[in-house]
């Protein structure tokens, strides 16, 4: 990542409270709701979400791969990574930007 990124991205955490993982963000990975059923929307094991999740990540740059660009300079988040942002419960549209390049990253490492 270059600079310019470090610095768009150097205040966005991935964690609410260290001392408090209750009030992290351990929900997104729940596999299914607090009755048993099919997991909510703000779980990224939810369906749909995980399909905008990947379909929204496909359809932006990856600054980790391609390290000339520049977020909010190159490029910005549309108004659907915000509302994906609301729906997992997320206070920064960056944040969920962060997720998918962890996803897109663990994919090319992993596979």
């Amino acid at each position: 990542m270059n600079d310019a990124n470090r610095l768009q991205f150097k205040d966005i955490y991935l964690y609410n409270n260290l001392s408090d993982p209750n009030s992290n963000y351990e929900y997104l990975f729940n596999l299914t709701n607090s009755v048993g059923a099919d997991p909510d929307p703000s779980s990224f094991f939810n369906v749909q979400t995980l399909k905008q999740f990947i379909d929204l990540g496909d359809a932006v740059p990856n600054i980790l791969k391609n390290t000339s660009l520049v977020f909010g300079v190159d490029f910005t988040l549309s108004q659907e990574w915000e509302t994906l942002t609301q729906t997992l419960g997320l206070s920064d549209s960056r944040q969920t930007y962060l997720m998918w390049l962890w996803l897109d990253t663990a994919w090319d490492l992993t596979f």
